[in-house]
């Protein structure tokens, strides 16, 4: 199966093609406020290096997060209007999997808010929100301010995926919100206009 995978859910916007799980070509790039012109440039770089056209790709996959609240949106969008412009199917790849694909069996740790990360100690266990002085942090992978070699989730480590790969309808593909928007109530009702 010719397969796509955008992510933008970090800094790091990026798109790669997959003939399965064999990896044909992506690439991520530092781009935290341009993600979807970024991912959407890469993908259609990809498609011209490789011959193909968007239509061949039978399966459209995303970094559905957790991380940055827009950026998950924004790749899970891309995927959706793909797939379903071209009659296709899409799927979810979390950001937890794409810092360490299988087999790879770290802690792993993502930036959420201001000095907290969200900690997933074991592949299929549920995220829990740490401080980021927590000890269960000191053997983890990850990105944010207390990694000094931080691990993205990448696009290109979605090869090892491919067996968990649940191919979906694009309208039912979602981002993964682990916690509640940090919004806050207005002090003042706005005025009624």
């Amino acid at each position: 199966m010719l397969w796509a995978v955008v992510g933008c859910s970090s800094p790091f916007a990026g798109a790669a093609i997959f003939q399965d799980e064999e990896f044909l070509g992506g690439e991520s790039r530092y781009a935290p406020h341009a993600g979807s012109a970024t991912s959407l440039g890469i993908l259609k770089a990809l498609l011209e290096k490789h011959g193909l056209e968007l239509s061949e790709i039978e399966l459209f996959a995303a970094d559905v997060g957790p991380g940055s609240f827009t950026g998950a949106k924004v790749g899970v969008t891309i995927a959706k209007c793909l797939a379903y412009a071209l009659g296709k199917k899409t799927a979810g790849l979390s950001a937890f999997d794409l810092i360490a694909p299988p087999p790879n069996t770290l802690p792993v740790a993502i930036p959420c808010r201001k000095n907290k990360y969200l900690l997933r100690e074991h592949r299929g266990s549920p995220p829990i929100l740490v401080s980021e002085d927590d000890p269960r942090l000191e053997n983890a992978i990850g990105y944010g301010s207390i990694f000094a070699h931080p691990v993205y989730p990448l696009p290109e480590n979605a090869g090892h995926l491919f067996s968990s790969l649940e191919p979906i309808e694009p309208e039912l593909l979602l981002p993964e919100y682990v916690l509640e928007p940090s919004i806050s109530e207005p002090k003042r009702p706005y005025p009624r206009v």
